[in-house]
């Protein structure tokens, strides 16, 4: 036997090697030094000393026994074969000493599998996401990998299959996957990890001595991967002994989350969301799962549904099937009934992990807010600013906060729910996934917060329900047309809402009597013409929502309510208001906003100005009545100044407001949408309508209307400084935007529209990193508009810029020139419309090495009559990620794709490799339309074929001097939308007739 080996052997037979450890099929790896010794030492030559030793340790045994002491010659001999034995045996016991404690490695058997993976298909949007994060394990610039998604979503599943997947491919030496869950301890962590690798740590060893242990065993192989599974803190790796962004080529690190909070704790390079199942892979999972649906002819239009009542969870949908599976069709209609009223129990896997991430949440205010999102129907787009109404006035975010600290807290706890996935974002909305929806409501129930949800599910009449103990209670999105006949008892209801009950027109005159503590009522978008009298007793009222009660005129039992503090009668069209308003002096909150193009309502002066603890007022369509204020005064302005504590305004001005000195606290307003107009009435139009939709999304808005820039008050200025979104209409003299900001430019501005006036530029390139956080850049109208920057381009200038619309403007002619092209790294969207002297889209000569428009996905051109081309061929070569290309009613446009000058010269010195590289330009086009251009004759120059493997929709109408489609047979592979003229198609040269029978079918 090998000395190695047998050393090795000795070794586990002594019990280095636990049992624990043998479960994982363990296999010897020799160290190094061992698999050295067992070359340099001869074979066999440990045996023959052990055997020569034992040998004299005889001899010597019997010459004592017979010479008794006497010094002889045979005593001599075995003393002189002794001394060289056990120099020999000193030599293997020095050797032995330079192993260490082991001489071998346990490892685990390469093919062996984490764990069966049998809930988990090879779904393509499941592929795509671990195809994605064993890209970014092969990029040595990322260490570290965050993997996170809802509860339920198949997170697990996916890293485990993940593991299998790289373990194949033997990316790593070794993977090894630990659970670390929700009560985090490093001993733990430690033990398993040692596991894993076949480690053996002490029990009595401390953790810095076990984290060094495990570094050293971790850092002898090539490459290892640690994947940790379901964090809910940061691990500090270090002290568990996981080399951590030390040696990215050596050492890398998955984990999965359900929050993406914890991975910005965890500081991970790369982050992936893991999303819910669309319906068609959702419904695959189910079929699988359920077995035999489609054995059974009464079974599939059921089983669809109750698939898609799982809203693509994985775990939901795997817990139904199985639970359905082999059962009989009555409780197939059964469960549906029961999933569409949120009480089927076998989805108690869903409900428990969802019930462990919300007591983990780390305040009753968190907790509170999601359980209030479930008041809201399925599916549903929650306004927060209606959630924050209900939270506020149940006092769940702090009684004595001011408003604006309060909606601070709020978006914390709403961005903290959604990074912990319980939330979905749905642009400036929030939304609640069914199932976690469902659970919210369950988990109310059982925490005693009494919460009755009733919320769209089509009740035309009262429900018959006892209120006795009941504190929230959501009738929203139902069909109710009057309040019940019988007299309601609600004692203990905090928070009650009929909003959404479109054909709600009638309450009994006692219906508010018995809910005396009612603290937030919402009767938003019902056809109520009056409040009933029992208004009087919502003596406790903090909160009332009354918008888009398009009949209400009567709301005289309001000024009753002297503890109110909140209220919104927003796109209440026809309501008076009458002095009595004024009393309400506890009001923090109001919005009086119209939205709509109708003339100005009018209140009487000296009402909201009475209302002196007001913070937040929404006062956009009203108009006060002139008292003793000046003619060439602003009404409006005048009754507001006086509210000291306001840190949110919205509200319309004229002219006249740039003669008066508004006051200093609003340089400190926090939000703020400001329109200036030559008249109010006026300004209802398109453009202002833009503006009204533009400031949903922004927080500091102004619309200026001014004839002359030198009208500009400061106040206007130093608001225009703090602006994030700016509309400029018809400002008379005004050329560039510099001057609205007379010399104080600065760079809170996202959104800029230009329409209509005199502007030539955008800046004249005076001003350093001008523009340096624009998002969006509108420009229309604009009959004297020559260039985006008049000189040389400030450094950082619209380096954030997403989306660029330019229409109706004469004069310019290069749109991106070369020097501003190289700025737009983040640019995605390009729109020009009628711009009739526009001849080049990009500047000429762009041949560049960098990269230019990395994120560019979608480009529109309609009616630009000079344009004979889209794209030079030098940046066509960049547009990696573009998508979208529309090109209409541009008569002069004769290819898509110019082959331009400089692109020739290098054609012409390597044109087989330009050949190659350029069959592959536009990778992810998905979309082209080529509408009304009669004299386009090509796409791109003659001999080149395109891939376009990504090209999904082609249409092309009403081009008919088009002579070719640059495809061959491997051409548009996933094409399924192609619209042509007969005609044309007809007419048309074909490279290859087997991509002209493709199309043709």
């Amino acid at each position: 036997m090998d000395i190695a080996t047998d050393v090795a052997g000795k070794v586990i037979t002594c019990g280095r090697c636990s049992k624990k450890h043998r479960a994982y099929q363990l296999k010897v790896a020799a160290k190094p030094k061992v698999q050295a010794f067992a070359t340099t030492r001869p074979s066999g030559s440990r045996q023959r000393s052990e055997n020569e030793a034992v040998q004299l340790n005889t001899n010597a045994g019997n010459i004592n026994r017979w010479c008794k002491g006497r010094r002889t010659g045979t005593r001599i001999s075995l003393s002189r074969k002794a001394e060289k034995v056990i120099a020999d045996i000193q030599d293997l016991l020095n050797e032995r000493r330079e192993f260490g404690d082991s001489v071998s490695h346990p490892k685990l058997v390469q093919d062996l599998e984490f764990v069966a993976t049998a809930d988990f298909d090879s779904f393509a949007s499941r592929e795509t996401i671990t195809n994605r994060i064993m890209h970014a394990l092969e990029d040595d610039k990322i260490g570290s990998v965050g993997v996170f998604g809802m509860p339920g979503v198949g997170k697990t599943m996916l890293i485990q299959a993940l593991c299998k997947h790289v373990k194949k491919k033997r990316m790593f030496d070794e993977v090894v996957m630990v659970v670390v869950s929700q009560n985090l301890d490093l001993k733990t962590i430690q033990a398993d990890v040692a596991m894993e690798l076949g480690l053996e740590l002490g029990g009595k060893e401390t953790i810095i001595l076990k984290a060094r242990r495990l570094s050293e065993r971790l850092m002898q192989r090539e490459k290892t991967l640690i994947v940790l599974d379901d964090l809910w803190d940061r691990v500090e790796l270090a002290q568990v002994g996981v080399p951590y962004k030390i040696d990215n080529k050596r050492s890398k690190v998955v984990f999965t989350t359900r929050s993406r909070d914890v991975c910005n704790m965890m500081e991970s390079d790369v982050n992936f969301e893991v999303k819910v199942l669309p319906q068609e892979e959702s419904w695959e999972l189910f079929q699988n799962r359920a077995w035999d649906v489609e054995n059974s002819s009464a079974l599939p239009t059921v089983a669809k549904d109750i698939a898609n009542e799982c809203k693509g969870l994985p775990l939901a949908i795997v817990a139904v099937a199985r639970a359905l599976r082999g059962k009989d069709e009555y409780l197939w209609d059964n469960a549906l009934q029961q999933l569409k009223e949120s009480v089927f129990s076998k989805v108690t896997p869903v409900f428990s992990s969802i019930k462990m991430s919300y007591n983990y949440m780390q305040s009753e205010e968190h907790k509170m807010c999601f359980l209030f999102c479930s008041l809201f129907p399925e599916d549903f787009k929650i306004d927060m600013e209606e959630l924050f109404c209900y939270l506020t006035g149940e006092k769940l975010l702090g009684d004595g906060d001011t408003i604006l600290i309060a909606r601070r807290k709020f978006y914390v706890i709403v961005d903290e729910l959604v990074s912990s996935c319980l939330l979905l974002r749905d642009e400036q909305f929030i939304k609640m996934h069914d199932l976690v929806r469902d659970a919210a409501i369950s988990i109310a129930h059982e925490d005693g917060k009494e919460f009755i949800v009733k919320a769209a599910m089509g009740m035309r009449d009262w429900p018959n329900i006892d209120l006795g103990r009941c504190r929230r209670l959501s009738l929203i999105a139902n069909k109710l047309r009057r309040g019940p006949s019988y007299q309601i008892q609600a004692p203990h209801l905090l928070t009650f809402s009929l909003s959404g009950n479109k054909g709600f027109s009638e309450f009994p005159d006692d219906f508010f009597k018995e809910m005396k503590n009612l603290l937030n009522l919402d009767l938003s978008h019902t056809r109520i013409v009056s409040l009933p009298q029992s208004f009087f007793f919502l003596e406790n009222l903090r909160t009332l929502r009354l918008e888009n009660c398009g009949r209400l005129k009567d709301i005289s039992p309001v000024e009753k309510l002297k503890s109110l503090q909140t209220l919104s009668l927003q796109d209440c069209d026809d309501v008076n208001l009458s002095n009595e308003i004024g009393k309400l002096t506890n009001l923090k909150m109001l919005n009086l906003n119209i939205c709509k193009p109708v003339s100005s309502k009018v209140i009487l002066s000296n009402v909201i100005s009475s209302l002196f603890q007001l913070e937040e007022l929404h006062f956009t369509g009203w108009e006060v009545m002139p008292g003793s204020t000046p003619l060439q005064s602003d009404t409006n302005l005048t009754e507001v100044m006086c509210l000291s504590r306001l840190t949110s305004l919205h509200i319309q001005l004229t002219i006249h407001s740039l003669s008066q000195d508004a006051p200093s606290y609003w340089e400190k307003l926090s939000e703020f949408a400001i329109s200036i107009s030559r008249m109010r009435q006026d300004i209802w139009n398109r453009i202002y309508f833009e503006f009204l939709e533009a400031k949903r999304h922004y927080d500091r808005c102004m619309f200026l209307e001014i004839p002359s820039v030198s009208l500009l008050a400061k106040w206007v200025v130093t608001l225009v400084e703090r602006t994030n979104c700016l509309f400029l209409y018809h400002c008379g003299d005004v050329e560039s935007v510099e001057q609205v900001y007379q010399s104080r430019m600065s760079n809170n501005l996202k959104l800029l529209d230009v329409q209509y006036g005199k502007f030539k530029f955008l800046t004249s390139g005076s001003v350093d990193k001008a523009f340096s956080n624009l998002e969006e850049l509108r420009l229309n109208g604009l009959s004297k508009f020559e260039a985006i920057c008049d000189g040389e381009v400030p450094l950082q200038f619209l380096h954030k810029l997403r989306v660029l619309n330019v229409g109706f403007c004469g004069n310019v002619i290069t749109l991106l020139p070369c020097d501003l092209t190289v700025r737009l790294q983040n640019l995605e969207k390009i729109t020009v419309i009628w711009c009739l002297y526009l001849e080049n889209l990009f500047g000429a000569s762009i041949w560049l090495s960098s990269p230019i428009f990395p994120h560019l996905r979608h480009v529109e051109i309609k009616r630009c009559e000079r344009m004979k081309y889209i794209f030079p061929l030098g940046v066509v070569r960049h547009l990696l990620h573009l998508e979208v290309l529309d090109v209409e009613y541009s008569f002069n446009i004769d290819t898509i794709i110019t082959h331009d000058a400089d692109a020739d010269a290098d054609a012409d010195a390597d044109a087989d490799v330009d050949a190659d590289k350029d069959k592959a330009i536009l990778p992810q086009l998905k979309e082209l339309t080529l509408r009304d251009l009669p004299e386009l004759s090509s796409l791109c120059r003659s001999g080149l074929l395109v891939d376009w493997p990504s090209l999904v929709s082609l249409q092309i109408c009403e081009c008919g001097n088009l002579k070719r489609l640059p495809f061959n047979t491997h051409s548009v592979p996933k094409l399924k939308e192609f619209v042509m003229d007969r005609d044309l198609f007809n007419r048309l040269d074909w490279e290859d007739e087997s991509i002209m029978s493709r199309l043709d079918r």
